[in-house]
């Protein structure tokens, strides 16, 4: 299941390279790291945090989540996992800390028609959990799996 739909991300980010204005694909190789990382550094570099202002009580409760906002690029069609649930795959362009697209993934019958239903350059605000692929050939890949939508 994971890693049909590993398959069609990667298949999308071949297709939507010159399409949705996407950043350069990250194909395993460090040097595309390395220069997202450098952008992102060069960005901070001028920003000053208040050390006091991050003292807070950690929650007990564990995971991984994602908040994208942003002016939606793309709006893929409906794709379907091997049991039958269907997703769509959706460009966000957000321009903090630098203009980038970000892909998340609407998955279930209620988020993938909501997604559907986005229009190009609507402004929306997603909330996702993050899926890491541990193994195989897509080992790494991150997924931004939508579990709350507000445009």
């Amino acid at each position: 299941m994971v890693k049909k739909l590993c398959i069609i991300l990667a298949g999308l980010s071949v297709a939507l390279a010159g399409a949705a204005g996407a950043q350069e694909r990250l194909t395993g190789s460090s040097a595309a790291i390395e220069k997202a990382l450098s952008m992102y550094a060069r960005e901070m570099d001028g920003r000053t945090t208040d050390q006091d202002s991050q003292v807070k009580a950690v929650p007990r409760a564990d995971k991984a989540e994602a908040a994208v906002i942003g002016a939606i690029a793309f709006v893929d069609s409906t794709h379907f996992l091997s049991d039958g649930t269907p997703f769509r795959i959706v460009a966000v362009h957000t321009s903090k800390p630098f203009g980038q697209d970000v892909f998340v993934v609407c998955l279930g019958s209620s988020f993938n028609s909501t997604c559907g239903r986005l229009g190009i350059g609507r402004r929306a605000s997603f909330t996702a959990d993050v899926l890491v692929v541990q193994s195989g050939s897509s080992a790494g890949l991150a997924l931004f799996v939508v579990k709350r939508l507000q445009t």
